[in-house]
């Protein structure tokens, strides 16, 4: 399927939010996105207006169940961690959360934004380097790495080897999902059997922060999905799974435990502590079912 991008210039702007309030302001109906099926025939066009609004409710998901989220992981994150944030809403809340510790350190595939601010705060190692792939953010972050002795890039390959990731002090990794089920098993790429979204690093850094001395990992997530008006906690997932048995799988309810425990106390602390409480009766009737309960 291919994409019909239509530019903007961000140069002159402030940030992405003044970039769409200026070209709805001036064309709404515009088309800002439009996709193409595989014999090149319109599929579906998104215009300015509509585009605008998608990214103000994004923006309010960061002041609602994404912040608390965030805060529920800070709270199992230490001074001197090493940090792994996957990209999203949940991983910059829990970022905004961590303000207040100090001798943080990051090797990550990505970051964005959110690191800046701690640096800015003095919750960074300021004598340990910045490892990471790629960075995506706003004007401020590019100027901030330009040129930055204490960023390192380099190629995937190395900062999502596993070997590496182990060898970091306190690994910490943060990741989100789709969906998640009774038996731990995440789903971040699939919804109807199409592809939704890459995977990226997740399994690497899980399987590295595991492995590392102190280290822990976490799939963080929303318990209710609002545009689908279902739960992420579901009783068996039936995409391919993303990874499996990580630390802990933390919503805005709580933090479920996974780690050391046995398949049916794993279960139990997910429904308990994760699941949405309009579907916790049904998890536990389909838990049961699964010999879980």
């Amino acid at each position: 399927m291919a994409h019909d991008v239509q530019p903007i210039e961000v140069g002159a702007a402030d940030s992405i939010a003044e970039c769409f309030a200026r070209r709805v302001a001036a064309t709404p109906e515009a088309v800002a996105y439009r996709r193409y099926d595989a014999k090149g025939e319109a599929w579906s066009d998104i215009t300015w207006r509509e585009a605008a609004a998608a990214v103000a409710r994004m923006r309010a998901g960061l002041a609602s169940e994404n912040l608390a989220i965030g805060e529920r992981v800070a709270s199992r994150v230490g001074d001197g961690a090493t940090l792994q944030m996957g990209i999203g809403g949940v991983p910059d809340a829990t970022l905004n959360a961590l303000t207040g510790r100090r001798d943080l350190r990051v090797w990550t595939e990505m970051f964005s934004d959110g690191v800046l601010e701690l640096d800015r705060v003095g919750a960074l190692d300021r004598h340990h380097p910045l490892t990471a792939s790629f960075v995506f953010g706003s004007r401020d972050l590019y100027d901030w790495v330009d040129g930055n002795h204490r960023v390192r890039m380099m190629r995937t390959e190395h900062t999502n080897d596993p070997g590496l990731i182990a060898q970091q002090r306190m690994m910490t990794s943060v990741n989100t999902a789709l969906e998640v089920d009774l038996f731990g098993q995440a789903n971040a790429s699939r919804i109807n059997a199409r592809i939704y979204s890459g995977f990226g690093g997740q399994t690497d850094f899980i399987v590295g922060a595991l492995h590392s001395s102190g280290g822990q990992s976490f799939i963080a997530l929303r318990s209710w999905h609002p545009k689908a008006d279902v739960s992420t906690v579901v009783p068996l997932v039936d995409e391919p799974v993303t990874s499996f048995q990580q630390s802990a799988i933390v919503t805005e309810h709580g933090i479920a435990e996974l780690w050391g425990y046995d398949q049916r106390a794993q279960c139990r602390h997910i429904i308990r502590d994760a699941a949405h409480p309009q579907v916790r009766d049904e998890l536990w009737e389909e838990a049961a079912h699964l010999g879980l309960a």
